[in-house]
């Protein structure tokens, strides 16, 4: 019998490549969900757990560079490049209400503040570790940055706010 904790590793060889995978059941929660966002302006981290309660819908992490561009030639010659590059962008979504919406608000007026002092030393200073517990995958995001407020919603019924912050380096774990 199979239960939701047990995986069944199968393998083999085909043609001289060895190929395995897990089959089974496998599980998500967003619950599982553990990380926190720093920055030297912030006095405390925002810090989110699976019962945190501070209003967190969603983080996602998308990668920027292209890391295979291909230059054709005139005779048809493809030249296959490989581009470096760890840069991308991470989106939270959050209510906007909530703690989470709160912390990043006044993350952006403090940044806001020091760097219309002159003082642009903290503004992609910005850090976020991720990793859900079950699967162990994750990841660490150095260089973050915040180009704008994010989007706020007047309605009949509270909305979510998209905060999208550019990073400089993206590391999966």
């Amino acid at each position: 019998m199979t239960t939701l904790n047990d995986a069944v590793m199968v393998s083999g060889a085909v043609g001289g490549i060895v190929y395995g995978y897990f089959a089974g059941p496998r599980v998500y929660s967003f619950k599982d969900l553990s990380g926190a966002f720093t920055h030297p302006l912030l006095l405390l981290p925002l810090t989110f757990t699976s019962y945190s309660g501070i209003g967190l819908k969603k983080i996602t992490v998308m990668m920027k560079t292209e890391r295979t561009k291909h230059i054709v030639g005139a005779d048809g010659v493809v030249i296959p490049i490989y581009v470096p590059g760890n840069d991308g962008s991470i989106v939270i979504t959050c209510q906007q209400n909530s703690a989470a919406h709160k912390t990043l608000l006044n993350w952006y007026k403090m940044v806001k503040t020091a760097i219309d002092g002159g003082d642009v030393s903290n503004f992609a200073t910005g850090t976020m570790t991720v990793r859900t517990m079950s699967t162990g995958i994750g990841h660490i995001i150095d260089g973050i940055s915040i180009p704008k407020l994010g989007e706020k919603v007047y309605a009949i019924q509270g909305g979510d706010v998209e905060w999208p912050l550019p990073a400089a380096n993206i590391r999966n774990i």
